[in-house]
Formats: structure tokens, sequence, C-alpha cells
């Protein structure tokens, strides 16, 4: 009964043994011209214009905005467009703001302005009140408006 598992095992190592030398790679012949090759480049440089392409389709053009436009709307900043992005509430109470055309936050403290004329009056837990002082008006501005 003993020879029975012998020849078993041995049966069953072969098969494996064949198993492992089949997914082996085999080594190719460099000779063979029937073979492609797998990586496909291109040898010259491609000479169609594709940005002026991509330009002319609506969703990838940068908007365009005429220079009238841009001079006309930087003079005439109110101070409701100026956004409050933070309140700072410590000894010294401040806000943060991000100016129009600019890229930095401002931080302003009370009785400082970033506007002509405006300055911080008073800084609450979700508004700050901005008075004129040539005029005495007021706003109010809230977070993220």
């Amino acid at each position: 009964m003993i020879k029975i598992y012998w020849y078993a095992g041995g049966l069953v190592f072969f098969v494996i043994f064949m198993t492992v030398l089949s997914h082996l790679p085999q080594p190719i012949d460099s000779n063979d011209k029937s073979e492609k090759p797998l990586d496909y480049s291109v040898k010259k440089p491609v000479k169609s214009n594709w940005k002026s392409a991509l330009m002319e389709v609506p969703d990838y053009a940068p908007p365009r905005k005429p220079i009238k436009d841009v001079v006309a709307s930087s003079s005439m900043i109110t101070i409701a467009d100026g956004k409050l992005l933070g309140i700072i509430n410590t000894a010294q109470p401040s806000v943060v703001i991000l100016v129009p055309n600019e890229i930095k936050p401002k931080r302003i403290a009370i009785n400082d302005g970033w506007l002509n004329d405006w300055k911080l009056e008073t800084i609450n837990e979700v508004e700050v009140v901005w008075r004129n002082s040539q005029t005495l008006e007021t706003h109010i501005q809230v977070m993220f408006q």
C-alpha cells in the first residue's frame, strides 16, 4: 500500500513540475519578423497647433475681458466687494478680509480699514459693522458674503 502512495506522490510531483515548466517564459527568436514590437513611438514631432484648437472650445478658453471693463470695475470698488473670511476673537479682535484684485487676505483690526473712509467699527460673532467716516453710513457684513 505504501508503494501506491509513492507512485501517486511521484505522479503529483511530476504534474506540478511540468505545469511550472510550461508557464515559464520562452526565449524569443530575434530573427522572427512576424512579431511586432509592443512599443510604438512617434519619431517626428507633431506640427499641428493644438493650443489654438483647444482655445476654440469655450470650456477651455480663458475668459476674455476688455481692458476698459477692468479699469472701470477697479475704480468702482465698494465696501461690499470685500469678502469677510474670518473673525478673530482675541484680546484685540480683528477680521480677515479678501480684498478685490488681491491674492492674499488682509487682517484688519477695529478702527482700521481697507477702503478709503471706511473703518471697522464693531465685531460681533457672525458679522462686522463698517462705518464711513465722511458720510457716517454703516454697512453690516456677514461671513463669506
